[in-house]
């Protein structure tokens, strides 16, 4: 990145110190922007949404409806809230093993070992190197080779019995939205936009989005030879036409702290009359334990004891994820207490950087201190 993308925005009390810390990574070219939100009882009933620096290189400033790519936020916010309502009305159990639905899968794989990552598939396998070695001049939107992606996952062989370690595999959840698509014989996209976002008015969270939107772009990708902006960084959900049940969602920070506060209402037991999520299902899931240990509920995952991308000031039995892109999201169900981070950090090119690692707990602890948030 250069030294700077742009000189950030000031942001007044009562987020100085979450200003500060978003002032100086911007400046520094840690991230180009960021768009966030943090919620609270005692806030709007949105939470209070921040904005800092630009969207990209040579961009406007980044507004609270800029566009994110999410990459797997999609697993918690898409995958993991639909198998909620599957749960809920009976078309799926955790207990029920992958092969009821995908003849390929191997036998003792459930859908519970999915969601917690315990499948003992590998982390990542790289199906668009296979079926696609040249991506040049390919549409996968128009030409989407879903259905294989999701049988070449399905067969991929185990690296582990099932249920006896955790290992963040990508492939659970791919497989885990081809099992969806079957529960409710509709299309993924289809199925979040109906039972999720229509409802909230979630007009900016989906799959596929409009070119016409302020995107934030993120990799400059040299094996499909352009600039992604509105187009799914993740290569396999790419092939899959944009939609996936690891990766694929974008949205505006506005609509994911939208979604998140709905999940809060309804675990608090305050729902409103557009919040769909069936609660028993929202509970079980975000209070699941997972027997093999490990910070994995059911769809999402917890801080780690210790040093954590959550923080250190963040309640351990709260509740989030992180994705490839720069975003994340975690939330204090009993405190209902949010915090939402959406950036680009790899806009213009794919890097390591120490100081992004750096920059997760930072916000995290900045936006806590300054809403005077004591763990329970």
């Amino acid at each position: 990145h250069p030294p700077h993308f742009m000189t950030p925005k000031a942001i007044s009390l009562p987020f100085r110190r979450l200003g500060q810390v978003a002032d100086a990574a911007v400046s520094q070219g840690v991230v180009p922007g960021l768009a966030m939100a943090v919620g609270a009882p005692h806030l709007p009933p949105l939470g209070q949404c921040m904005t800092f620096g630009v969207r990209g290189l040579d961009l406007p400033a980044t507004t609270a409806s800029t566009s994110y790519d999410l990459a797997s936020l999609t697993k918690p916010l898409c995958t993991s809230v639909l198998s909620m309502h599957a749960v809920a009305e009976g078309r799926l159990a955790l207990t029920d093993p992958l092969q009821r639905w995908l003849p390929e899968a191997p036998q003792a794989v459930t859908i519970a070992h999915a969601l917690t990552h315990t499948t003992g598939w590998p982390a990542h396998h790289k199906f668009y190197a296979e079926l696609l070695p040249v991506a040049s001049g390919y549409d996968a939107c128009a030409k989407p080779l879903r259905d294989e992606v999701v049988r070449r996952a399905t067969s991929t062989p185990l690296e582990a019995s099932p249920g006896t370690r955790v290992l963040y595999s990508d492939l659970g959840f791919i497989v885990l939205g081809g099992v969806l698509e079957r529960v409710f014989a509709q299309p993924l996209a289809e199925a979040f936009f109906t039972r999720v976002a229509q409802p909230l008015g979630l007009s900016q969270l989906c799959f596929t989005p409009p070119l016409d939107r302020p995107f934030a772009p993120t990799e400059a990708c040299a094996w499909r030879d352009r600039l992604l902006c509105g187009q799914v960084h993740d290569q396999n959900a790419w092939l899959m036409g944009g939609v996936a049940g690891h990766a694929g969602l974008f949205g505006s920070v506005q609509d994911v702290a939208a979604l998140v506060a709905s999940l809060l209402r309804i675990y608090s037991d305050t729902a409103m009359p557009n919040d769909h999520t069936p609660r028993t299902a929202l509970c079980q899931f975000w209070n699941y334990r997972n027997p093999v240990s490990g910070t994995w509920a059911l769809g999402w995952d917890r801080p780690s004891d210790g040093f954590s991308l959550a923080g250190q000031t963040l309640s351990r039995s709260a509740v989030g994820h992180l994705a490839f892109t720069g975003c994340s999201v975690w939330l204090d169900p009993q405190q209902q207490v949010y915090v939402v981070m959406l950036s680009n950090r790899i806009h213009p090119t794919v890097q390591d950087d120490p100081r992004f690692r750096s920059l997760r707990p930072a916000v995290m602890d900045a936006a806590l201190a300054d809403l005077g948030y004591v763990p329970g």
